[in-house]
């Protein structure tokens, strides 16, 4: 079994044609395939940066949300008035 890709950032037969009917077929294309057979071999420490980068957001996210639920402001109410009490003779009537 073979482990390397066709499509791969190198200048490879498949890579080269692909560039090429990038530039025939619309020309950004073209450009967008020649950047990922330039720069393509670094899109891994992108991915791991962006990855790393965006699971320290969420994580913040994450703590704040578990905080407003401590102190009572989690999914109890959510501001709909109509809704909130719908949900909650609904969850009466389930209960019974």
């Amino acid at each position: 079994m073979n482990t390397t890709a066709l499509i791969r950032p190198a200048w490879t037969p498949a890579t080269i044609a692909l560039m090429v009917i990038g530039f025939m077929v619309f020309w950004p294309l073209g450009f967008a395939m020649l950047a990922y057979i330039i720069w393509g071999d670094r899109l891994d420490g992108f991915k791991r940066d962006v990855n790393r980068a965006t699971d320290g957001i969420f994580a913040g996210c994450r703590r704040g949300s578990d905080k407003a639920a401590r102190w009572g402001h989690g999914s109890s109410r959510t501001g709909n008035v109509a809704f909130d009490d719908w949900r909650e003779k609904e969850l009466e009537r389930l209960a019974e």
